[in-house]
């Protein structure tokens, strides 16, 4: 049977519904229509306007604590509105924020950068390792270790891994920090710096930079590309010089790790036979990440975490945008063995594992 108050179906023992709480009057058995009386009233027809108002005023009344509940949520919604509104909808509850997941690679790109942005408005390294704590971006201990990862696939079809590398690290082109940096876990391509055997110019007049912000670019994804941020780096942009001053800045969406960002600071006495003004010029172009700072690589030994393959999987040296200040012709790189400030000439291939910002 159902429910004559709210239409509810019921079962044929009930005696109250399940919906609404109404008593429940089990259905008659249908009657053959009665005939009309004396006075042209048919029994058992439309009631009075006095019957009706009588059997209303006994019937129950449907419960509106329903109507109650919602005028709450609005009355809360319209507060959070006015007060700490933007704190609740950026911190996981997947309205104007991203709800946090596993790890690095189960968030899109599009997340990734919204996620960058609340990183980026942090006041202090502190709390934006305590952000990216939040969303998983960094390992129990709160640091980076390189299984920091997200895996994509080029336009070309070629398979690709990034990872994080650091946090607030970068300053924005266009003001204020960039939240996420990322680096390619491995090489895109070989490719040599300079077809001239060269290095004046250093990084800023480089083919490799031209090649990485053209032809690599194109090859990124539109997710990722759209969501790339251009950021500042300096760099030795002279090529061969005894002072810092050949350090100047440009603006890049892609570009390799310098010397200094991967190794950290180096001595005038590890640039053994070299001139100390060496040191000097490195070291002012940028500062270590922090993944490196927790592989701590040798500045001028062989580890394994740096050791970087090409498309095809084999190991390959790969370049630093470093370029060496004592030659006339050479940058910095990596060796196939991992192995750190090998110096290439301009004109050999090397790997190309860029790095870029969210």
């Amino acid at each position: 049977m159902f429910c004559t108050n709210c239409g509810a179906r019921q079962n044929d023992d009930a005696k109250f519904c399940t919906n609404c709480g109404a008593a429940l009057t089990p259905l008659e058995p249908v009657k053959p229509a009665p005939a009309p009386n004396d006075a042209g009233r048919v029994e058992g027809g439309p009631a009075s306007s006095g019957e009706r108002v009588q059997r209303q005023q006994s019937m129950p009344q449907k419960k509106r604590g329903g109507v109650g509940r919602v005028v709450a949520i609005v009355v809360i919604l319209l507060a959070l509105a006015g007060v700490g509104a933007g704190a609740f909808l950026t911190k996981g509850f997947g309205l104007l924020g991203v709800m946090p997941r596993g790890s690095v690679n189960d968030y899109s790109w599009s997340e990734l950068s919204r996620i960058s942005e609340e990183i980026a408005a942090c006041e202090s390294d502190e709390a934006a390792l305590q952000v990216a704590q939040s969303y998983n971006l960094v390992g129990t201990d709160g640091q980076l270790d390189g299984t920091q990862t997200k895996s994509f696939t080029l336009t070309d079809g070629t398979p690709a891994e990034a990872v994080i590398i650091g946090f607030r690290h970068d300053d924005r082109t266009d003001g204020g920090k960039a939240g996420i940096t990322f680096m390619f876990r491995g090489c895109v391509a070989t490719h040599a710096m300079n077809v001239e055997r060269t290095n004046a110019g250093g990084w800023e007049q480089s083919e490799m930079r031209s090649y990485l912000n053209n032809d690599v670019m194109d090859r990124l994804p539109d997710d990722l590309r759209n969501g790339i941020v251009a950021v500042d780096k300096s760099t030795n942009n002279a090529g061969e010089s005894t002072s810092a001053d050949c350090v100047t800045v440009t603006s890049d969406s892609l570009w390799l790790l310098s010397n200094v960002e991967v190794v950290g600071e180096m001595d005038a006495a590890d640039y053994k036979g070299m001139k100390e003004s060496t040191a000097d010029i490195n070291n002012a172009e940028g500062n270590q990440y922090l993944l490196f700072k927790n592989w701590g690589p040798m500045p001028t030994g062989t580890s394994e975490t740096m050791v970087k393959s090409d498309p095809d999987g084999a190991a390959v040296g790969w370049w630093l945008r470093t370029a060496l200040p004592t030659t006339d012709d050479a940058f910095l790189a990596f060796s196939d063995s991992g192995k750190a400030r090998v110096n290439g000439i301009s004109d050999e291939m090397y790997g190309v594992s860029p790095c870029f910002s969210l």
